[in-house]
């Protein structure tokens, strides 16, 4: 059972960062800004007499004039004359610290999730902008795994030691995930930290406790090994039916560098199988493969007749796949990429 204090952690970091807030009032850009710091004026009129007649005669359909009036409301700073202090790791009287962990400056696939790490800062920034966050300013820190076990905890090392939350986490090889599990909070005791994942691929972190990510993983949790309850996304086939084609002949491609990526990747097209989707080839590909690799998976559309093609590993597996296809004069009305 989680401690009163970690879910006071962790329901105000849930809060926090999954709704992007403006905390600090207005702006001196504001509209009717009467110069007052984060202040406000919106004018409101009144009309006496609305008939515009005599207000002694009774006459509401009169041409003469009515009195109006105009006042002005002022909506206070929230963050005015508010006392800040530093309660929390990652948070100070000014700032709240956040760290997205994601594996990008590998050369097996370099640039893989650079894309969280720019989404993180321009949430961040967004929300500077707007005012800042619980009247603090975000700061995030960027720290690349690399593809590398090692990283991954020295990742959860320097976000429990610096920072209130990780945010975006997109870290293939997280098999261990004691640090976020356990690290201690300002007070010494062993709330772990928030872990908002983009996605989990590990059952250690599938299952952490600290983490929610936001591609939810299909495997049960928790899990101590033996066979392993799945539950898979299938509506967009269900779509795929109803607004392309009814009959799907698909040909598949699976992330096969780490076990788990290729379990994950499997499960889903046997749940596809079961519901008719015909299974016209699957291939494991590698981060490191390059686009002659893909020539085959393109032949394997052109022999079946296949109309839909998915791949579960990232945008760059994708690109090299089209690029391939583009070359050979080989299309399908449906091409689905999944962490892409």
């Amino acid at each position: 059972m989680r401690s009163p204090r970690h879910r006071i952690r962790l329901v105000t970091v849930v809060t926090a960062l999954a709704v992007v807030s403006v905390a600090c009032g207005g702006r001196a850009d504001d509209t009717g800004d009467t110069g007052a710091a984060g202040s406000t004026t919106a004018p409101t009129t009144s009309a006496a007499d609305a008939g515009g007649g005599d207000t002694g005669g009774g006459d509401t359909g009169g041409s003469g004039g009515g009195t109006t009036t105009s006042t002005t409301t002022t909506t206070p700073d929230p963050c005015a004359g508010a006392e800040l202090e530093a309660t929390e790791i990652g948070v100070t009287a000014d700032t709240i610290t956040v760290l997205v962990a994601a594996d990008v400056g590998s050369p097996l696939a370099p640039g893989l999730f650079q894309a969280s790490m720019d989404g993180v800062e321009a949430w961040a920034e967004h929300v500077n902008d707007a005012g800042g966050l619980a009247c603090r300013r975000v700061e995030v820190i960027e720290f690349d795994t690399v593809l590398n076990a090692n990283e991954s905890v020295n990742a959860q090392k320097q976000a429990c030691d610096q920072a209130l939350a990780m945010v975006g986490t997109t870290a293939l090889f997280v098999f261990d995930t004691e640090t976020m599990n356990t690290c201690p909070d300002l007070a010494g005791a062993p709330t772990g930290i928030p872990d908002l994942a983009q996605l989990t691929t590990e059952v250690a972190h599938q299952c952490s406790p600290t983490t929610f990510p936001v591609v939810a993983p299909q495997g049960a949790c928790p899990y101590d090994g033996g066979p392993r309850l799945y539950t898979e996304r299938l509506g967009h086939i269900a779509w795929y039916r109803e607004n392309i084609t009814p009959d799907l002949t698909g040909v598949f491609v699976v992330p096969g560098d780490l076990p788990s990526t290729r379990q994950t990747g499997i499960t889903t097209i046997r749940a596809m199988e079961k519901i008719g989707v015909v299974n016209a080839g699957e291939f494991a590909v590698s981060g490191a493969d390059l686009q002659p690799v893909y020539a085959e998976f393109v032949q394997r559309i052109a022999d079946s007749g296949a109309n839909y093609a998915r791949s579960g590993s990232n945008f760059v597996s994708m690109v090299k796949w089209r690029s391939e296809a583009a070359n050979q004069g080989v299309d399908v009305p449906i091409w689905e990429c999944t962490i892409a």
